[in-house]
């Protein structure tokens, strides 16, 4: 999971989404797929029967059906 966060520079063009991760940090591996999604989520730091971070709601996924079309360029 990548996010809008220190080290990892997110920009948009139109409907591209673009996240520059070095490729040492994906272990040298550039043959994988995945989607885009959007969710409201919260980190939890008082309740132990709750995850760290948990997703309340989906609002919106690139595909469709999660089914992982896009590949790495």
């Amino acid at each position: 999971m990548y996010m809008d966060s220190p080290g990892y520079p997110v920009t948009t063009r139109s409907q591209i989404i673009k996240i520059v991760v070095p490729l040492y940090r994906m272990n040298n591996k550039t043959d994988f797929s995945y989607d885009g999604v959007t969710a409201f989520m919260k980190v939890n730091t008082s309740d132990e029967s709750l995850p760290m971070l948990g997703v309340y709601e989906v609002f919106s996924v690139a595909s469709g059906d999660l089914s992982l079309p896009y590949k790495v360029k």
